[in-house]
């Protein structure tokens, strides 16, 4: 057993031993990151980070409120226009699903 695994499995707990190892969680999180930046930051409407979240809790990898598949905290993940779940139970947002524009400045008067 590797010192990570030995850490994950001791000191974290038994669900953190099923996700993905500490790189792997930092290139998910950069690959997520970048793809979110470069659309514009949009989030999705509540109705539908909520109902992707329920499709996650109702899934064999949500262990402790993140997906063991790729990582991410899901309460997080869901509510970003551009991700989707590794495992193809819900996709990035469509046209019906109108991302909600994020505004860093107000508009000038």
């Amino acid at each position: 057993m590797t010192m990570e695994e030995v850490f994950r499995r001791f000191v974290l707990g038994e669900n953190h031993a099923q996700m993905p190892s500490s790189p792997q969680l930092v290139q998910n999180f950069a690959k997520e990151g970048v793809r979110w930046l470069k659309a514009g930051m949009p989030i999705l409407p509540q109705e539908v980070a909520q109902e992707r979240l329920a499709i996650c809790k109702s899934c064999e990898f949500y262990v402790g409120e993140r997906c063991s598949k790729c990582g991410c905290q899901m309460r997080v993940k869901t509510t970003l226009a551009t991700s989707a779940c590794p495992i193809g139970k819900w996709g990035q947002a469509t046209e019906k699903m109108v991302p909600i524009e994020t505004q860093t400045n107000p508009p000038a008067s």
